[in-house]
């Protein structure tokens, strides 16, 4: 956070407090099922996960896992291609 604060002439509670209200606000946007765009990065989205069952591996019990929303990453082309090199 340290750099962060640095990078935008912050302190730290500052800048602690900003991305606090920006992860507050995706999280919102998410919640609502909307996508959340970042340029030349990705896209953060929520993806349906279907009920399925599954075994306990301790117990070998067959237990069912209900259906769920769960947070997905998709990365940009370029992106990928950066990391990449």
């Amino acid at each position: 956070m340290a750099d962060v604060a640095r990078q935008l002439n912050l302190t730290q509670k500052e800048a602690s407090a900003r991305l606090k209200a920006f992860v507050d606000e995706v999280e919102t946007l998410l919640g609502e099922g909307k996508q959340v765009a970042f340029l030349s990065v990705g896209v953060l989205e929520t993806r349906a996960r279907a009920a399925r069952e599954s075994v306990n591996p301790a117990t070998k019990a067959r237990v069912r896992i209900e259906a769920k929303k769960v947070p997905a990453f998709r990365v940009s082309g370029s992106f990928r291609d950066k990391l990449r090199g």
